[in-house]
Formats: C-alpha cells, structure tokens, sequence
C-alpha cells in the first residue's frame, strides 16, 4: 500500500529543477551529429585557406628578394639595410593577406573542437577512465595556443609593418653605422624566435589528439580502417612539424622547407580530408545507436 501511495505521489508532485527526463528518441543529439558535418566542411575549408595563404605568403616574399638568386640566407645575415626595407616593403604589401590568414585559421580551428568532443564521446562507450578522453583537452589546448600565437602575431606584425613606415626608418646609403631599419629587423625576429618553443607545441598536441582518437578507433572498431590509418600517418606528420618547427632556430632555410613540405601535406591535404571524413562518419550515427553508444 505504502508503494501505490509512493507511486501516486510521484505521479501528481509538481516537476523538480533538479529532475532529469531521459530523451525518447535524442534529438538534441540526431541535432549534433547532423551539424558536425557542417562543421567539419567549414573547419576545413577555413584550414585550407589558413595554411594555403600562409604558404603563399612566405614564397612571395622570398620571390621579390630583388638581389639576383632570390632569398639568401648568408646574405640575409649581413643585414643589408636596403635588403631590409625591401623585405619590410614586401611584408607591408602582403599586410591584407597575413590579416585575413589569421583570422581563417581562427575560424577554421574553433570549429573542430565540437566535433572532437563529439567523436570522444562516442568512441569512450561511455567509459569514463578511456584515454581516447584525453583528445578533447589536447586539441582545446591546440587551438589555444593558435588562438594565442594569431593574436601576438597580429599585434606584432601590424604594429611593426607601421614602425617600418616611419620617416627615421629610411635607409641613408652614406652613413656606415648600425641603422634603425636594421634593428628594427632584428627586434622582430627575435620576438618571433622567442615564442617559438611554446607556438609550436600546437601541432604536438594535434598530433597526440589525433593519435587517441585513432588508436581508440582501432580498437573499438567503430570507424573506417582508412580513417584511422590515416590519422595515424597525420599524427607522425603532426610531429615532424614540431621537430621541424624548432629546428628551424638551428639551421633556418632546409628545414623552413621541410616544414613548409609538412604543412602543405597536413594542413591542405590529410587533415581537411580526416576532418570532414569524420564528420560524415559521425553523422552515421542516429537515434537510439547513438544514445547506446553515449551513455
């Protein structure tokens, strides 16, 4: 009798805020998995632009060097002050593309982070200690320092372009001392080496995500074996660039094109393709296979 009364009780008491109702058919995440794969199409489109102009960018201005043989690097270290203000001229003209470039990649790699948390979730099966968890924070962490690198760039690069415009920055072909062009040169690289430790770390935490991500794959057997293989090969790719990243404040020009190699590769070609290849993957998923998989 004291059960009916408890039933009858819950049958007529006015709904808690603490109450939690079990969705009948989860639409709210038929929802997520639908917008992943808009996600992933503008994720990657945006990546694409984001490293395709970042890649047209250095090859124009090693292309309007206007000594003969185009960029050298022996030469770029006597620090001609006329080399250096046509250099500054260069980075000046490309200052619309730069912009645009950064603010693509900001917009390319905020929208993976949705998708990656939905692809962890399903690929945990609900199991709260899986490592495949560990995705989630590593790419958070990526887009970060992204997020962080395109803003000091911006500051850095635009406040710069305006000092090299300054009257007292004009080459003097009599004087033999140190010109202010020349430390304004200096000062700016410096400043980009500077960081490039802690900026580069991002592809380290890409590659490590991506590594969870497709060994879980692997062994939950829930993707392509395609996908997962390719995520692999992105994730030794991912870590070449951070080797080749640092290298470069060792030996500047081979590994400045080794990296330049990785990034056409990684940021043009494999992981735009991983990236929307998942999302379609992950819209596979509906209804009560989903929930299944989620909880």
């Amino acid at each position: 009798m004291a059960s009916n009364y408890g039933a009858s009780a819950d049958n007529t008491r006015r709904p808690s805020n603490f109450d939690v109702e079990t969705p009948k058919s989860g639409p709210e995440l038929n929802m997520s998995t639908s917008c992943t794969k808009i996600l992933t199409i503008v994720g990657a489109i945006f990546i694409i632009i984001h490293n395709g102009l970042r890649i047209t960018e250095h090859v124009m201005a090693r292309s309007h060097e206007k000594h003969g043989g185009g960029f050298n690097m022996t030469r770029y270290e006597e620090l001609n002050p006329t080399d250096i203000a046509n250099r500054w001229e260069v980075r000046r003209s490309n200052r619309a593309m730069h912009v645009f470039d950064e603010f693509a990649g900001i917009i390319g790699w905020a929208c993976v982070v949705p998708v990656i948390v939905i692809g962890a979730r399903i690929l945990t099966r609900g199991n709260p200690t899986s490592y495949v968890q560990f995705a989630v924070p590593m790419f958070s962490f990526a887009v970060l320092i992204r997020l962080l690198e395109w803003t000091f760039n911006m500051g850095q690069r635009t406040g710069s372009d305006w000092m090299s415009s300054w009257g007292s920055m004009a080459v003097n072909s009599g004087e033999k001392g140190v010109q202010l062009i020349q430390v304004l040169e200096v000062a700016y690289e410096l400043a980009r080496m500077r960081d490039t430790w802690f900026f580069a770390m991002d592809w380290l935490f890409i590659a490590g995500g991506i590594f969870c991500l497709s060994l879980a794959a692997k062994q939950e057997n829930l993707l392509t074996r395609g996908h997962y293989i390719m995520g692999f090969i992105i994730a030794g790719l991912g870590v070449l660039q951070w080797i080749f990243d640092l290298l470069m404040l060792v030996k500047w020009m081979p590994f400045m094109i080794f990296g330049g190699i990785t990034r056409a590769l990684v940021g043009i070609i494999l992981f735009p393709i991983w990236l929307v290849w998942f999302g379609c993957i992950l819209g596979r998923y509906r209804g009560t296979e989903l929930n299944t998989l989620l909880n």
